[in-house]
């Protein structure tokens, strides 16, 4: 059987991450190791469209995976995983995501994957 993301069955075994935005606020991806690692040469944070899901992403962060690059997928706060149980007086700006959670995405693949050339995948 050939093994691709849109397949039920994949060699890769995503983990679900909490881990603090710049700004230390509380945020929740999910990392879809290298069927390479250790020693994947790539590893890709992987930006969300704005007020999009990062669930909406796993069948090409599996894919990605599954051809040897690490993927950490996660949510702005405010969306998603990383959304409060009310959004009634929660702050969260556009400027946040891209200051705070993206640096706190980064700062948690660079951690997971010291070694590998870091790139970034937006939608």
């Amino acid at each position: 059987m050939v093994m691709n993301a849109t397949s039920l069955e994949s060699p890769v075994a995503p983990v679900a991450i909490s881990f603090p935005a710049g700004d230390g606020f509380a945020l929740h991806g999910t990392y879809f190791p290298s069927v390479t690692l250790p020693g994947a040469r790539f590893a890709a944070v992987f930006n969300a469209g704005g007020g999009v899901a990062a669930r909406r992403y796993r069948r090409f962060a599996l894919y990605l995976a599954e051809r040897g690059i690490a993927v950490f997928t996660y949510d702005y706060r405010g969306i998603g995983a990383s959304r409060p149980a009310s959004l009634r007086d929660f702050d969260a700006s556009i400027e946040d995501w891209s200051e705070f959670d993206c640096a706190g995405a980064i700062a948690w693949m660079r951690s997971a994957c010291p070694d590998a050339e870091l790139l970034g995948i937006g939608h």
